[in-house]
């Protein structure tokens, strides 16, 4: 009966979704396993784990898809399976254990867990790259990411800033071993941080093999939990625009069975999902057209740009850092080369991009996406003027605030303790279509520390999650300093603060690297070491609740204690 069982829901399923869903017979085969098949972007390379070999060993095999249509008879990556053990007959055709491929959005790149010798742990994730169309050997990819034990189901964004994975858990459920998976971020300089697993919902207790798609922010992963309908389901979820929060949690009910579907794979070009599940014999690969809207990937604008200098004229390498306009969030930081830079930005926002380079002026472009239809958006030059010292001017305080304060002279806010630049509320108060944050009457020149008990600053910036300090915060620092040298006798304690996103010993940890950055600027300024001290506090000391965006923004501070 069990033999029957799974062909008649075959039938039931291909007749209820009109055909959409059909097993790929140039690479499954009913005698051999064929799974977890990871297919490029454009449609156009698939690789998958098979043990179709005289040894039934895991090996990987590529197939391409051809003009046809059709996919081409598999071939074994052989610089990939004969990097390890070697099956011969005095070690009893033994092979290592390679599986769970997961290629790169552009095809280029080939991440996958073996058992190689020499690795970290019992199974570590791998990469190879594509060469000349040949497939380099493999590359462990480190202590950082690789574990004392099973790394397994690498996908890598498409941005190549996050890599996810899965580590298996003890238990399991209806049979099969359960997971928990995880995502590891670059740093600014480019090196992968401490992995930390998923939230919830993305985490419930048994996952197993995630795969990020092209688009940068869109999640395939399967999933035992409440609600499904056996073995593992598919489940699909989105990285909000603040590169944060997980929603459009949504089961794959369109092909979701009682039996497992897993490691799914969404190609653009023809709207195909590539999956596994059980066939006639064993897993095979299956694929399905004619989705439904919700599975549409997000749409991604290329925004093309070359920043040049004013003096030279000529491009120059930049920094960029990417902010919501909304809220002035960061979102994303990149390095670019002098021959000009490429973003991709989700399409429907608009944003702010701050242009940097050393020895210039920051640049501010705005790039309005919100009914851009086009690829390819590509800006005017971008042109940096060579850097000024700026040196904050505690100016005079007078009745009416000009609109076209020069510098960055700071009022503080007698009620509230809150310091902002006369050049900030300027801009406020020519707003007529929104209230001011602060009362007129309350506002008075900083021209003293010792006055205030604590002051808190709300607009002290830095690049994305970094603790570098950037230009207009050298400003309001410098005015600091000078207030120090005057008021010789005072002590400082600098405490930085974060919102809630995040996890507590990441925000913990950034927290404190922004509190020292203020301290050290002080110290080179010419201010005693002694004078100082500085402290992290991360989310654990609020303004107000973490509820909105405002009120987040608010929450990101520092603070300075006259002691």
């Amino acid at each position: 009966m069990k033999k029957l069982l799974l062909p008649l829901l075959i039938l039931c399923f291909g007749a209820l979704h009109a055909q959409k869903i059909e097993r790929i017979r140039a690479v499954s085969t009913h005698t051999f396993v064929e799974y977890a098949p990871t297919v490029s972007a454009d449609g156009k390379t698939m690789v998958f784990q098979s043990n179709n070999n005289p040894y039934k060993a895991w090996f990987l095999y590529e197939s391409t898809r051809l003009k046809s249509g059709h996919w081409s008879a598999p071939k074994p990556i052989e610089s990939i399976n004969t990097f390890g053990q070697r099956p011969t007959e005095v070690n009893g055709f033994q092979t290592d254990f390679i599986a769970t491929p997961c290629l790169s959005a552009n095809g280029k790149t080939l991440l996958f867990s073996a058992t190689f010798r020499g690795g970290k742990g019992g199974r570590d994730i791998y990469y190879a790259r594509k060469i000349n169309g040949n497939w380099t050997r493999p590359v462990n990819m480190g202590k950082v990411l690789n574990s004392k034990g099973h790394d397994d189901c690498p996908a890598i964004s498409a941005d190549g800033q996050r890599l996810y994975f899965a580590r298996p858990l003890p238990n399991k459920k209806e049979g099969q071993r359960c997971y928990t998976l995880f995502v590891a971020r670059k740093n600014k300089h480019g090196r992968w941080q401490a992995p930390q697993p998923l939230p919830y919902p993305i985490n419930t207790g048994c996952e197993k093999c995630p795969r990020v798609m092209s688009d940068n922010a869109t999640l395939l992963f399967a999933s035992i939990r409440k609600g499904g309908k056996g073995g593992f389901d598919l489940y699909k979820a989105v990285l909000d625009i603040e590169g944060k929060e997980w929603v459009e949690l949504k089961a794959l009910e369109f092909l979701n069975t009682p039996k497992s579907e897993e490691f799914a794979t969404l190609t653009l070009p023809d709207n195909t999902l590539y999956f596994t599940t059980q066939g006639k014999r064993n897993d095979d690969i299956f694929r399905a057209k004619k989705l439904p809207a919700y599975m549409q990937l997000k749409q991604n604008i290329g925004v093309m740009g070359v920043a040049t200098s004013a003096k030279t004229r000529q491009p120059i390498a930049t920094s960029i850092l990417v902010k919501l306009q909304r809220n002035g969030q960061a979102i994303a930081g990149k390095h670019a080369p002098r021959q000009g830079f490429r973003l991709a930005l989700r399409q429907g926002y608009q944003y702010e991009l701050a242009i940097s380079a050393k020895g210039y002026q920051t640049a501010y472009q705005k790039v309005d996406l919100r009914d851009w239809t086009k690829p390819v958006l590509k800006l005017d030059k971008v042109v940096l003027k060579p850097q000024e010292i700026l040196v904050a001017k505690a100016l005079p305080m007078t009745t009416q605030l000009s609109k076209k304060v020069i510098g960055e002279a700071l009022l503080v806010d007698v009620k509230t303790g809150e310091v902002i630049s006369k050049a900030d509320e300027a801009k406020a108060l020519a707003n007529t279509t929104k209230a001011t944050k602060h009362r007129l009457e309350n506002l008075r020149p900083l021209e003293s520390l010792k006055a205030y008990k604590k002051l808190i600053f709300s607009h002290l910036l830095f690049d994305y999650n970094s603790a570098k300090l950037d230009d207009k915060t050298l400003g309001y620092l410098q005015t600091i300093a000078q207030l120090l040298k005057k008021e010789s006798q005072l002590k400082l304690e600098i405490s930085a603060h974060t919102d809630n996103h995040g996890t507590h010993n990441d925000n913990i940890a950034l927290s404190e690297q922004r509190a020292q950055a203020v301290k050290m600027f002080l110290v080179k300024a010419g201010i005693d070491v002694k004078r100082l001290s500085a402290k992290g506090y991360g989310e654990t000391r609020p303004l107000v609740p973490n509820t909105t965006a405002a009120n987040r923004e608010r929450n990101r501070r520092v603070e300075l204690k006259v002691l």
